[in-house]
Protein backbone atom coordinates (compact mmCIF):
# COMPACT_ATOMS: atom_id res chain seq x y z
CA UNK A 1 0.00 0.00 0.00
CA UNK A 2 2.89 2.36 0.73
CA UNK A 3 4.22 1.86 -2.82
CA UNK A 4 0.90 3.08 -4.23
CA UNK A 5 1.21 6.28 -2.18
CA UNK A 6 4.67 6.88 -3.61
CA UNK A 7 3.45 6.30 -7.17
CA UNK A 8 0.39 8.51 -6.65
CA UNK A 9 2.54 11.34 -5.27
CA UNK A 10 4.92 11.01 -8.22
CA UNK A 11 2.06 11.16 -10.71
CA UNK A 12 0.57 14.22 -9.04
CA UNK A 13 3.94 15.97 -8.86
CA UNK A 14 5.04 15.18 -12.45
CA UNK A 15 1.94 14.42 -14.54
CA UNK A 16 3.55 15.25 -17.89
CA UNK A 17 6.53 12.98 -17.21
CA UNK A 18 4.10 10.21 -16.27
CA UNK A 19 2.21 10.72 -19.52
CA UNK A 20 5.43 10.42 -21.51
CA UNK A 21 6.41 7.24 -19.69
CA UNK A 22 3.02 5.64 -20.31
CA UNK A 23 3.11 6.47 -24.01
CA UNK A 24 6.73 5.38 -24.41
CA UNK A 25 5.98 2.09 -22.65
CA UNK A 26 3.03 1.42 -24.95
CA UNK A 27 5.14 2.21 -28.01
CA UNK A 28 7.95 -0.06 -26.79
CA UNK A 29 5.54 -2.94 -26.11
CA UNK A 30 4.17 -2.65 -29.63
CA UNK A 31 7.62 -2.18 -31.14
CA UNK A 32 8.95 -5.35 -29.53
CA UNK A 33 5.87 -7.34 -30.51
CA UNK A 34 4.54 -7.91 -27.00
CA UNK A 35 1.27 -6.30 -28.15
CA UNK A 36 0.22 -7.00 -31.72
CA UNK A 37 -1.81 -3.96 -32.76
CA UNK A 38 -2.06 -2.28 -36.13
CA UNK A 39 -0.59 1.18 -36.57
CA UNK A 40 -4.12 2.62 -36.49
CA UNK A 41 -4.84 0.94 -33.16
CA UNK A 42 -1.55 2.19 -31.69
CA UNK A 43 -2.29 5.72 -32.86
CA UNK A 44 -5.78 5.56 -31.40
CA UNK A 45 -4.54 4.31 -28.02
CA UNK A 46 -1.79 6.94 -27.88
CA UNK A 47 -4.39 9.63 -28.63
CA UNK A 48 -6.79 8.31 -25.98
CA UNK A 49 -4.02 8.13 -23.39
CA UNK A 50 -2.85 11.65 -24.26
CA UNK A 51 -6.39 13.05 -24.03
CA UNK A 52 -7.15 11.37 -20.71
CA UNK A 53 -3.85 12.33 -19.12
CA UNK A 54 -4.11 15.87 -20.50
CA UNK A 55 -7.34 16.31 -18.54
CA UNK A 56 -5.60 15.05 -15.43
CA UNK A 57 -2.57 17.24 -16.08
CA UNK A 58 -4.70 20.34 -16.64
CA UNK A 59 -6.44 19.77 -13.33
CA UNK A 60 -3.09 19.31 -11.58
CA UNK A 61 -1.24 22.39 -12.85
CA UNK A 62 -1.82 26.13 -12.61
CA UNK A 63 -1.28 28.39 -15.62
CA UNK A 64 1.52 30.93 -15.20
CA UNK A 65 0.14 33.49 -17.65
CA UNK A 66 -3.26 35.11 -17.47
CA UNK A 67 -5.71 35.39 -20.32
CA UNK A 68 -6.90 38.69 -21.80
CA UNK A 69 -10.26 38.47 -20.02
CA UNK A 70 -8.68 37.62 -16.67
CA UNK A 71 -6.07 40.40 -16.71
CA UNK A 72 -8.15 43.26 -18.04
CA UNK A 73 -8.07 42.98 -21.81
CA UNK A 74 -5.51 42.98 -24.60
CA UNK A 75 -3.72 46.10 -23.33
CA UNK A 76 -2.89 44.39 -20.05
CA UNK A 77 -1.56 41.34 -21.88
CA UNK A 78 0.60 43.52 -24.17
CA UNK A 79 1.94 45.47 -21.19
CA UNK A 80 2.73 42.21 -19.39
CA UNK A 81 4.53 40.89 -22.48
CA UNK A 82 6.58 44.08 -22.75
CA UNK A 83 7.66 43.80 -19.13
CA UNK A 84 8.82 40.21 -19.66
CA UNK A 85 10.74 40.99 -22.85
CA UNK A 86 12.63 43.95 -21.38
CA UNK A 87 14.05 42.01 -18.42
Amino acid sequence: MRNMNIVTRLIRREPVAFQGCVQATLAALVGFGVITWSSEQVGLMLAVIAAFLALFTRAAVTPTAGTASATGGEDAVKADAEVHTTR
